[in-house]
């Protein structure tokens, strides 16, 4: 049985319905551009998938993609600049700002390579979560 990626947890889910990803669920293809690092081979790895969970999430918690304030592109034209740009972005190492998202320690590391295994990412959302949380009780104890 092959290794899980977050593709096939994600490839049967309504999120493909919803154009978060074009992936086919049956393919051996990457990531389209706004979930792909363009520094690492253009090749199915766990790099690969942990970069694009980490957009992924990204996207699941701004209802964005990065780089994008509004709904998926819908002109060909307009697809092609932002895919165009999302690669100069990621290729420069430049991300969305993530400092205000619960969970955007997680995407950070997912975006900048701190994570090898799908594992680690999911401890850290579960211990960041879990600190976010403690953090809000204590400051509604103030009260």
């Amino acid at each position: 049985m092959p290794p899980v990626s977050h593709r096939w947890i994600f490839g049967s889910a309504t999120l493909v319905d919803r154009g978060v990803t074009s992936w086919d669920p049956m393919s051996t293809t990457c990531p389209t551009i706004r979930f792909f690092y363009p520094r690492i081979p253009w090749e199915s790895t766990p790099a690969v998938d942990i970069f694009s969970l980490g957009s992924i999430v990204y996207t699941i918690l701004t209802g964005c993609w990065p780089y994008r304030d509004g709904p998926s592109p819908v002109t060909v034209q307009d697809k092609t600049a932002y895919e165009i740009y999302v690669n100069q972005m990621f290729a420069a190492g430049m991300f969305p700002d993530v400092s205000m998202l619960r969970g955007g320690n997680v995407i950070q590391g997912c975006w900048k390579h701190r994570y090898t295994t799908a594992e680690q990412v999911l401890w850290a959302l579960k211990s960041e979560t879990a600190a976010q949380e403690h953090a809000t009780s204590a400051d509604f104890s103030r009260l």
